[in-house]
């Protein structure tokens, strides 16, 4: 099922005011990429009024293998079906050197890719 707001390797997005009152699955996702996002005044709740239960199935704020961190301002999330917020990367076992600067990395769910860097 789609997520509300989905961004997949991207840089810098800025979203303000953007409220979300309902959803099949995780309202805010960002993924893989510089990442360093701003969301300022995001609702992830039920609507004012409502008899819903939960305003979204999944995560509220859901954020996966981003090199730099988002920003999240002054906003509300609440009545999730499962984290409100969730930020991880991914776990890189080292399996050989190769080189001076090459490493094999075994990275089972592609977690990885955006954030390794030679040197």
């Amino acid at each position: 099922f789609p997520h509300a707001i989905e961004l997949v390797a991207c840089e810098r997005v800025v979203f303000e005011d953007a409220h979300i009152y309902g959803g099949t699955n995780i309202g805010v996702v960002e993924s893989k990429g510089v990442g360093s996002h701003v969301y300022r005044r995001i609702k992830v709740t039920r609507r004012p009024g409502s008899a819903n239960l939960m305003s979204v199935n999944a995560d509220g704020f859901h954020s996966n293998s981003a090199e730099e961190g988002a920003q999240i301002i002054d906003s509300e999330i609440g009545y999730t079906g499962d984290d409100l917020v969730n930020i991880y990367g991914g776990i890189g076992i080292v399996v050989d050197r190769i080189g001076n600067q090459t490493l094999l990395v075994l990275d089972r769910k592609g977690a990885m890719d955006s954030n390794i860097r030679t040197g």
